[in-house]
Formats: C-alpha cells, sequence, structure tokens
C-alpha cells in the first residue's frame, strides 16, 4: 500500500490516459500535490506503470500533461457502481517546469473546489481568533464539510469520531470533531474496504501548535496540507514500467535524471534487448545485440516504435564510458538521429532520380 505524503482533496476533473483513453472523461477522484486516486471502469496497469496523464480542470482553463505511475489498484463490485477499478497515481514530472505546471494546475483545481459556493456558505463571517480559542478553549467552525476514509472495518453509523490530521513539513496538527454520516462497502478481490464518510463539524488546535481557522486564510489554512511534499524517489519508484510506444526514452531518462537515481533501465523490443546503467541520475553506460558501444545502442533503440522498459534502483558498479551528461547525451542523440534520417531521405530521392532518368532514357 503507498504512503500518501500529501493529503489528497476529492473534486471533478477530466482525466484521460494516453494510449487508453481517446479524449479526457469528467471524474470525481482525490487530488493533491503528489498525485490522485479515481475509479475507473478498465484497470490502468500494474503498480509502477507509467503512464502520460491527460488532466483538464471542469472549466478547461487549466490543462495540464503530465507522466505518473501506478501505485495501487484494487478491482471492486458494489452495488451503486458496479465493477470498477480503484487506481491511485503519484506524479512524476520530468522537468522542472512541469513540476511548476503540476503544482498550478493542482492549486487552481483545489482553489476552484474550496471556494465553491457550498463551503462560502459554511464559512464563519467572523471566526474566533486564536487568542479566544486558546482561552475559551472551543473549536472553530471549519470549511472543510467531509472526510472520506478508507479502512479494512466499517465505522459505526452516527458515531463521534476525533480527527488529528497533521500538515507536512510545519509538523502541526488541525483536530476535527466529526460523525460518521455513511458507511460504504466495497467488494475487493483484494481485501475487505469500507469506505467511511465523516461529516466535519468544528476544528480545533491539536497537537504540536495546531492551525485554528482565523478569518481570511481559508487557502492558507488548506494550503498546509496541500503542498508539494519532498519526493521520496528512492522508495516509490524504485520499481518502474511501461510501454515505449507511449513513454518515450528521451522522457523516461529525463525523468531519471531529475531524480538523480542509480540503478537499471532494461528496455525490450522485438529486435534488442538493451540494458542501460544509470548513477545518480546519469547515463553511464548501455549493453545490447545491435552495436558495440553504448551510443550506438542507445542511438538505435532512439528508432525504436514499441516495446517494454522497466527500471529497477539498485547499486552499479561500472565504469562510466560516456562521460556527460543525460541531457547532453539526449541531445546528441537527437542530432545524430535527424542526420540519420536526413542522409535516408537524401538517399532515397537520389535513388529514384536515378530510377527515373533511367525510364527516360529507355
Amino acid at each position: 500500500m503507498d504512503k500518501r505524503r500529501a493529503a489528497r482533496i476529492r473534486t471533478p476533473f477530466y482525466l484521460a490516459v494516453d494510449g487508453i483513453d481517446a479524449a479526457p472523461v469528467l471524474r470525481q477522484g482525490n487530488i493533491s500535490a503528489s498525485g490522485l486516486y479515481v475509479e475507473l471502469p478498465a484497470p490502468v496497469g500494474d503498480a509502477g506503470s507509467v503512464e502520460w496523464l491527460d488532466l483538464s480542470s471542469v472549466d478547461h482553463v487549466h490543462k495540464l500533461h503530465v507522466m505518473a505511475h501506478v501505485i495501487r489498484t484494487i478491482a471492486f463490485n458494489d452495488i451503486s457502481n458496479g465493477t470498477g477499478y480503484g487506481v491511485a497515481l503519484e506524479f512524476m514530472p520530468d522537468s522542472d517546469s512541469a513540476e511548476d505546471e503540476l503544482q498550478a494546475f493542482v492549486a487552481y483545481v483545489l482553489a476552484r473546489k474550496l471556494s465553491s459556493a457550498a463551503l462560502r456558505q459554511v464559512r464563519p463571517s467572523s471566526p474566533p481568533s486564536i487568542e479566544r480559542l486558546r482561552a475559551s478553549g472551543r473549536t472553530a467552525p471549519t470549511p472543510v464539510q467531509t472526510i472520506e476514509v478508507d479502512a479494512s472495518w466499517p465505522f459505526e453509523e452516527g458515531e463521534s469520531i476525533e480527527v488529528l490530521i497533521r500538515a507536512p513539513k510545519s509538523g502541526n496538527w488541525v483536530r476535527c470533531e466529526t460523525k460518521v454520516e455513511r458507511v460504504h462497502p466495497i467488494t475487493s478481490r483484494e481485501l475487505p474496504l469500507f469506505k467511511n464518510r465523516l461529516s466535519v463539524h468544528a476544528t480545533s488546535e491539536g497537537q504540536g501548535g495546531g492551525i485554528p481557522l482565523t478569518e481570511n486564510d481559508l487557502e492558507d489554512w488548506m494550503s498546509k496540507f496541500l503542498q508539494a511534499p519532498e519526493r521520496s524517489t528512492a522508495e516509490s519508484r524504485g520499481h518502474l514500467s511501461g510501454a515505449l510506444s507511449r513513454i518515450k526514452l528521451p522522457a523516461i531518462l529525463s525523468l531519471l535524471e531529475m531524480d538523480r537515481m542509480t540503478g537499471e533501465l532494461s528496455l525490450t523490443s522485438s529486435t534488442d534487448d538493451v540494458v542501460v546503467f544509470l548513477e545518480e541520475g546519469r547515463v553511464i553506460d548501455a549493453m545490447g545485440r545491435s552495436a558495440n558501444d553504448a551510443r550506438g545502442i542507445l542511438l538505435n533503440v532512439f528508432s525504436w516504435n514499441d516495446g517494454s522498459f522497466r527500471f529497477e534502483a539498485k547499486t552499479i558498479d561500472r565504469a562510466d564510458v560516456l562521460a556527460t551528461t543525460t541531457m547532453a547525451l539526449l541531445l546528441d542523440l537527437a542530432r545524430e538521429t535527424d542526420e540519420r534520417h536526413y542522409a535516408a531521405e537524401t538517399a532515397a530521392a537520389s535513388a529514384n532520380e536515378s530510377l527515373s532518368n533511367e525510364s527516360g532514357v529507355e
């Protein structure tokens, strides 16, 4: 099971998985700065599978194209939704600009959610100040209406439950007074699962200092839970896999360079099996049957239209025969690939011209 490192808020958004969905479909799911959880009618892939996602806000103002890998998939069959699959994905932005676009998208989607009319109605016009809260011991009304908790046991409807939520980085806590509103059983092939919906009545300071609500801090209050966490790439991305028809080699290597990953990237097609060795995100060597040198092997992989890849994080004991950065290597390989294509097109045009001339002579 994945270790969630950022709070997720349930909200609508459009989602399409490249190679599976023809166009984005409006979904209800949980989204945060680190990933999303959504229920789909068909499975996306096994744990570790890497996919391109196309996301759009409901009003289509913000759109996002980002890589993500499957953390967990659970098959379910319930009365309300029928057969489906709950899929948890972790975002994998492959550059700093992609990371910025991701954070802007999530902030926009959640801002729309938090500024909806329903939330404005439950927000108090003059919430108690921090000093008044501490003096009276009272709790503050909260802008959050519900919390959903997935558990392997059912809560008791009507039961009052105190929920403590810790904000990442700051270590502060918020104490929520809740009541169990609904228990929704989900039949899973892997384990019993219950979706317990809690209605939130009030919040107050919790352990370690807490974050009580003040007059104009709705977005600040929630942002404590929505900040992008420090990514534990070694743990969550130690095993990645996917189809090269969807995720091209440059995107894979750029991602591994950004996360400074060390290990072996195995590439398989009908023509060759290649192993690429990486140290701290840098490609240091490659092994395959199509060429005698690492650069030649990688150049051939650039021409693959299909195949599969699998990355495994591990210690590498191998000499650096390329002596360059991954970005510089990718630029060189792209240039050489273009030169190959140009040479092939020139040769083909020359051959056609020769045939035309021979036909004219006859």
